[in-house]
């Protein structure tokens, strides 16, 4: 049987083991961690090439980065103290069909982080063979999460449920996220649409992520984040959902073009859930 991800509200952008501990905090409070419905799932963003302390590569945002190797394993073990889910997103060429260099990074990581003992969940944000994503899996034994991104939905959906087939035994979550970073809303109706559709094709084969405009910042925000929860409850039996959040909860700082987490951000988001779990 597939070793499945915890279905988890997840929070991408995580840069220091110091933010986790605020977070589980702010998480526990809501009723988000260990025990409750949902795990809390912290991301940490790393370009196969940030993480070996040269300039990042395949990315615009590199402030949103694991500063360092030495930071990731810092911040991977304060998830697995806390026993949440620490997750590495790991950037790659946002152009089909991406590059088998890619895949060979992905792999020397994360044996640099099995080295540490630590086994975290990778989510490929970017464009990858099935060939590739089959081998990181088969090479680490790591669970991944594909970002279903435009790039492969513009693969038509005979294309996309081929290709879906294809990286079945490696895959456990496909994350519906047209956003993929931008702050955009998640559009429910298609992608919950193209989730059945998936689902039906190829039956209890993988759990789905949805991510997308989700936030607490400001009253509309906190409303659309509890909406969108209330309606992946009702549409998803057993709320067997996980979603995720980068942008919304990040405030620039002093430099231009920079942007760093924020706790009472966080908090806010994590109370937008709850609202729409209670609401649905």
């Amino acid at each position: 049987m597939k070793d499945f991800i915890p279905h988890y509200i997840g929070v991408t952008g995580v840069q220091t083991a110091r933010e986790i501990e605020t977070l589980v905090s702010a998480a526990a409070a809501a009723g988000i961690g260990p025990g409750q419905a949902h795990n809390l799932m912290l991301g940490a963003l790393a370009s196969p090439s940030t993480v070996q302390n040269q300039p990042p590569t395949h990315t615009s945002k590199p402030y949103r980065h694991v500063p360092s190797r030495e930071d990731l394993v810092a911040l991977l073990q304060s998830a697995q103290r806390h026993n949440i889910i620490g997750m590495v997103h790991v950037e790659l060429h946002k152009t089909w069909p991406g590059t088998t260099r890619d895949g060979d990074a992905v792999i020397e990581l994360l044996r640099y982080l099995g080295a540490h003992h630590l086994t975290p969940a990778v989510q490929l944000n970017g464009v990858l063979l099935p060939t590739d994503i089959v081998r990181i899996h088969h090479e680490t034994g790591v669970r991944i999460v594909i970002q279903l991104r435009k790039e492969l939905e513009e693969l038509g959906e005979s294309q996309l449920l081929d290709y879906l087939q294809a990286v079945a035994p490696a895959v456990s979550t496909i994350l519906m996220d047209p956003s993929a970073g931008a702050g955009t809303t998640i559009d429910l109706a298609p992608a919950l649409r193209l989730m059945r559709n998936i689902d039906q094709q190829l039956p209890n084969t993988f759990h789905f992520g949805f991510a997308g405009g989700l936030g607490g910042s400001t009253e509309a925000e906190i409303k659309q984040t509890s909406y969108i929860i209330a309606e992946l409850s009702r549409a998803i039996p057993n709320g067997a959902f996980s979603v995720d959040v980068e942008t919304k909860v990040r405030v620039p700082i002093e430099q231009p073009g920079i942007d760093r987490l924020d706790s009472a951000l966080c908090a806010g988001y994590f109370s937008a859930v709850i609202a729409g779990r209670l609401s649905r």
